[in-house]
């Protein structure tokens, strides 16, 4: 079984059979259609990603593809290196959130502007067109679904950091918790426009969970509100944790303060 480790994409029709270093992948036993992907993919990870080497990726929000294309076109390009992403004019250090925001943008691009696909966002197949194949748009494609999916796939199990037990931060915390999870009613009820993959997106940056989860789980912790002030929740896509004030009582509020701050949010500085 062949698997690419470094590949060179460009737009010439000359060496292609250089675009890719093709990497065996030992195994005591054949392939099996009743290997579990996750197992597949973590045993691909172990074997060829390169464990603490990284490759900075600089890329403009306005032009995802085309900035990921230049970036896995560069020679000193390496696949199995872990994407370090530098979203030009965002102040942020990439610690996951960056990464799993650019591969959800990117995979958004390729199913929508590379013109390859057909269908609605979500449930697209692989269209016929002979330009596209002729512009190796289709390998292009499949390099960067392939990145993707290898330096991506990463169970989502919220956990909360409470106070200890006793004390009034931990009262306030738990009934912060209980409004929380009214909120999480409403979204499941449908009778509130904030969708769980907003909540997904604000917290981890990616809109669904990796087929190998998260690195680590993503959490709640909580904030004591400014006399007189009142601070909407945030969140750290690095971290990947939602930070709530203590003491809501009323989950209709936590949702106010929930829906302004999702939808206000733009770029990890606002984050």
């Amino acid at each position: 079984m062949l698997a690419p480790q470094r590949t060179s994409v460009n737009d010439s029709e000359d060496g292609e059979d250089d675009d890719i270093m093709a990497v065996p992948l030992e195994s005591d036993s054949p392939p099996s259609e009743e290997l579990d992907l996750a197992i597949i993919l973590r045993t691909f990870q172990a074997e060829h990603l390169s464990d603490g080497l990284q490759s900075t990726i600089c890329i403009r929000r306005k032009k995802i593809l085309e900035s990921a294309i230049k970036a896995i076109s560069r020679a000193t390009f390496c696949w199995t290196h872990s994407p370090y992403v530098e979203f030009v004019g965002e102040d942020a250090d990439d610690m996951g959130g960056p990464q799993r925001k650019f591969f959800r943008l990117l995979m958004i691009e390729v199913q929508t502007s590379l013109g390859i696909f057909e269908g609605k966002a979500g449930q697209v197949f692989l269209s016929y067109d002979q330009v596209a194949l002729d512009q190796r748009k289709y390998f292009k494609g499949g390099n960067l679904i392939a990145w993707s999916i290898v330096h991506g796939a990463f169970k989502a199990i919220f956990s909360y950091n409470y106070s200890s037990r006793g004390t009034n931060h931990r009262e306030a915390e738990e009934d912060t918790i209980y409004s929380w999870e009214m909120v999480l009613n409403m979204i499941e009820d449908k009778v509130t426009e904030l969708r769980f993959e907003d909540l997904l997106i604000f917290i981890t940056g990616t809109d669904e969970v990796p087929t190998l989860g998260f690195p680590r789980k993503p959490c709640i912790d909580f904030y004591e509100q400014e006399g007189g002030q009142r601070r909407l929740p945030y969140a750290s896509t690095c971290m990947m944790c939602l930070y709530l004030p203590r003491g809501v009582t009323q989950e209709e509020e936590l949702h106010r303060m929930l829906y302004r701050a999702v939808k206000e949010s733009l770029g990890f500085g606002k984050v």
